[in-house]
């Protein structure tokens, strides 16, 4: 064994690869782990993440919600400061945004759409704000089964550019994560 590639999706090491770690190279890709001093090649998540926050924002939005990643893994986290940094930047305080906490899967997405939307039209979010494209795939679900057009009554933006994100309807905006070049340069 030459050396490991290793794309968590979790936010954890295991014990086993920290130990092969001491004797061939063990790069990660996408995730910084506190506590473990490994390479890693990483997108830069936080611009991203503010960059499509003020995106959300130059378009009239201010009762917004965030679907973030977990908040143990280091995207969710950088994620969540990226977006924390456009609504500072445009007057708004960013604690006053709710943040609801998902796991980066599709019926993580729909559940917290639901949630989210669950109020009177006059005081429900006029966007949401998904930290991955499988919970904004969800949101979308969510919308379409609940009778909510998109964008027209809520607006819907991921982050990573999955190739079906270009196939759904209403085309989902989104960040592009530059995937096939990480994972490349890992």
């Amino acid at each position: 064994l030459d050396g490991v590639i290793y794309l968590t999706g979790t936010g954890a090491l295991p014990t086993e690869l920290w130990e092969l770690s001491r004797s061939g190279p063990v790069v990660l890709v996408d995730e910084q782990i506190v506590g473990f001093d490994l390479p890693a090649v990483v997108c830069d998540s936080r611009r991203g993440a503010r960059e499509v926050a003020t995106h959300v924002l130059a378009h009239g939005h201010r009762r917004i919600v965030v679907i973030g990643g977990p908040s143990a893994m280091w995207t969710g986290q950088q994620r969540l400061a990226g977006y924390r940094e456009a609504f500072a930047g445009a007057g708004l305080d960013p604690d006053s945004v709710p943040v609801l906490v998902g796991d980066y899967r599709q019926d993580s997405g729909c559940a917290l759409a639901q949630e989210a939307l669950s109020g009177p039209p006059e005081t429900r979010p006029t966007a949401l704000i998904c930290a991955n494209d499988l919970m904004a795939i969800g949101a979308l679900e969510h919308c379409k089964a609940v009778g909510l057009r998109v964008p027209q009554d809520v607006s819907i933006v991921g982050f990573d550019d999955l190739p079906v994100s270009a196939l759904l309807t209403p085309r989902l905006t989104t960040v592009r994560q530059p995937a096939r070049e990480m994972g490349a340069s890992a």
